[in-house]
Order: structure tokens, then sequence, then C-alpha cells
């Protein structure tokens, strides 16, 4: 499938994949997936269920700039910044829709899309609706500004403050006890990061601290390195947004990190220590960073995490913020996410803060919002902290699932029953 370079750049290939097992061709019904900022590997679960419940067939886009869909041969941060945005990505899945419409004359199309590519979704049944009949967005950023701040009274200068925060929604999951959680486990997660912000504010701490975390020593003399050490919740060795209750490992998730903590026996930074070790991290943490620059760097670099990166730079913004006791992993005034997450953009890819606040604020108006468009499921998980910055509340335009203890995208591979019924009778409701 051909994708558009530009106004006179030619075209790209542009991958899709196809999957026709359900499809009836009496009552032609196309279930359109938008991959997300990765490589295109399968349909999500989700996707392949509604299919077999509505006699759908499916396809995939590969979203440019990921995978095998790449529309040139460097990736400068020129060229990224003319053909890697938001509105060519849209523009791409509405030519893939519009090519099959005019191959197939009356198919009806829904759109499906997890975080990224559920943004994309939501986008392109806004601005092509004669295309697409619906779009069923999961985990979908929605409302863009340049962070995420734990004090909804703070007023940024580009776009809507969501009430219920990145850290707070951390914060609550680590103290929820439907995810194993506890007043005492958040306690003792605050008091261990609380422990390292103190040693970091000496040589003798900052050595007693990599020797404790096993780290090489004198990494930790740098701002940046320690900010590294703690950054979305790294200590805690899982990834804060796709907590998974069916995990193996030993402290894989919540309710196994948060056993540890309530046992006792050591202090709370010893056993935070503990749980980081067993993720067996890299112990090179300045060479780690060197490593990552160079990658953010290298023009020849089309891989999944530069890409992403250039993203969060570029145009969406939204960086996590911890600058205050009210996030569980706060250290000490002065070491932000946001300072840290600003110097990356700036020396990685040489984009300024102003320069990211110029993006998200053209991206914001782009998006603007969604009151008048009809037909879109928003779906979250109320354990995903990136939930604020998507839809979760009707009389925002789309109609809303709040999944309960759900991470980011959960129920897109995880059966869900309540999740996939309503999600088959919304698309019935829109066809008929």
């Amino acid at each position: 499938m051909g994708g558009i370079l530009g106004k006179k750049g030619g075209t790209f290939l542009l991958r899709t994949v196809r999957k026709d097992d359900f499809y009836d061709a009496k009552k032609p019904v196309l279930l359109l997936g938008v991959n997300s900022l990765t490589p295109l590997e399968r349909p999500l679960n989700d996707i392949q269920r509604t299919a077999k419940g509505i006699n759908a067939s499916i396809a995939i886009v590969e979203q440019r700039y990921t995978g095998e869909s790449l529309p040139t041969k460097e990736f400068s941060v020129e060229t990224l910044r003319k053909f890697f945005t938001v509105p060519q990505s849209v523009q791409d899945v509405a030519l893939v829709g519009q090519n099959i419409k005019s191959r197939l004359p009356g198919i009806r199309i829904i759109l499906f899309g997890c975080s990224n590519g559920g943004t994309i979704a939501a986008l392109a049944r806004k601005y092509y609706q004669d295309v697409f009949d619906g779009a069923i967005v999961s985990s979908a950023p929605l409302k863009f500004q340049l962070e995420m701040p734990e004090d909804e009274h703070v007023v940024l200068s580009i776009s809507f403050i969501p009430s219920v925060k990145y850290t707070e929604v951390v914060a609550k999951d680590f103290s929820n006890p439907a995810l194993g959680g506890s007043r005492q486990c958040l306690t003792a997660l605050e008091d261990a990061h609380s422990a390292i912000g103190k040693k970091l504010g000496s040589p003798e701490g900052r050595r007693q601290l990599e020797k404790t975390l096993d780290i090489h020593e004198m990494d930790l003399e740098t701002r940046e390195v320690q900010s590294v050490l703690t950054f979305n919740g790294v200590l805690t060795g899982i990834d804060l947004q796709s907590n998974d209750p069916l995990c193996e490992e030993e402290y894989c998730n919540i309710q196994k990190i948060c056993k540890k903590f309530t046992e006792g026996g050591a202090t709370p930074l010893d056993m935070l220590a503990t749980i980081y070790k067993a993720s067996k991290p890299r112990r090179d943490l300045a060479a780690g960073l060197k490593v990552l620059l160079a990658e953010l760097k290298d023009e020849k670099n089309p891989g999944e995490y530069r890409m992403s990166d250039f993203h969060s730079c570029s145009s969406r913004g939204l960086l996590s913020t911890c600058d205050s006791a009210a996030c569980p992993f706060f250290t000490r005034i002065g070491n932000t996410w946001v300072d840290y997450l600003t110097w990356l953009c700036q020396e990685g890819f040489g984009i300024s803060k102003a320069d990211i606040l110029k993006g998200v604020e053209e991206l914001r108006k782009y998006v603007d919002d969604f009151r008048s468009t009809s037909n879109i499921l928003s779906i979250n998980g109320d354990a995903d902290p990136w939930y604020p910055s998507s839809i979760s509340k009707e009389g925002e335009g789309p109609e809303v699932e709040l999944v309960r203890g759900a991470p980011h995208c959960y129920w897109c591979d995880v059966y869900d029953e309540t999740v996939s019924e309503r999600i088959r009778n919304v698309i019935k409701k829109w066809l008929r």
C-alpha cells in the first residue's frame, strides 16, 4: 500500500497486513487497525475477537517511520520535522481507507488503535468521517501539553491540565489493595526515594548509594545521571504503565513489589535496592546515558525508541513530572524529570524547550477537541498513568469505557468480556 511522502516528495511503501478469516462478503465490514510507534507484528487480540464476533475482515497499517514503512533513507531531525508528523500519519491512514473504499464500494470501515495508534485512529475518524464509520481507541492520548503536572492549579500557557495526574495515578496504584498495593507500601516507596535524595546531597552519600545499588563508582556525580536513577520509577524494575497481574518474575508487578516492602526486616532503601537489583539493570549508568544520546543523535537510526523520543520532543510533549513530595519517586528539589527530558531533547535532537512548546501548541491546535465528532469509543484503564491525557469522561464527544484496575491497553491482549461486549455493541450501533 502506498503512502504520501509530501506534496512534492512522491510516494513510499506503507506496510499493511490482512486477515480475512471472518469476512462476510454479503455485509462487508473492515476493522482497520493503526499500529502504535512500534514495528508491525500481528493484529492485537481485541481486534481479532471483534472481527470474529461481527464477521469482519482485518487490516493493520504500519505508521510511517516504524518497522519497514520508511519514507526516507536518512533520518535527520530536519527530515523528521518535515515528514514525521501526526497530520501526515493521519493522511496515510485516510489514503489507505480511500483506496479500500474505491476498490470495494459499500464497505464499512471501523478504525482500531492503542496508545499512539489510537490517537491517529481518533483523528482519522474526526477529519475523514466520509471514509471511516467509527473508531475504537484504547489508552489514546487526546489532550496535549508540555508536561503532566502534579498540581492541577499550575497554569501552563498552552493546554488543558488533567484533573488526575501521572504520578498521582501511580501513587494510587501502589496504595490500591485491588492491585496488591497498600498505604504501607506507598509510604515505604516514598521513604526509600527520600533517603536517596538525602544521600545524593553529599559525595559521601553518593558513594554509599552507588554501593547499595551496585552502580559504578562516581556515576552519580552529574545531575542528569541522578535523574536517570529515579526516572519513571526505574528502581522498581517495572514499566509503570504496564502493571501485569499475571507476570511470573520475582518483582514484576505492584503486588510482588509491595509484598517485599511490607515484609519489613530492612530499611525502605535496602528493600528497594533488593527489588532493583533483581531486575538485573546495567551498572554503568553514565555510560548508558552516553549510549542513549549517541542513538538519539544518529541520523541513520530509525529505531523504535529514537522515533518515539523524537515524537515526544517534536510535538507530543506530555512529559511526566516529579518535582515535589506528591510524587512517590521524588528525591530532592532540582532533580526534576521534566528538566531531564527537555535536556535529552536538546542534547539528542537539538530541540529546545521553546521548540517543544511550539510543537505541542501546533499539535494541540490540530487535534482541538472531539465534541462534534461522533462514533468514537475511548477506552482507558484507571491504573494507567497516561489516562488523564485521554478522554475518560462523558461529555467531551466520544463514548467512554473506564476499566477498573487495568493498565495501559491491557484489554487489547488480555480478554475482558465487558470491554469486548461494549466494543461489539457500539460497532453494531454505528453500522445500522
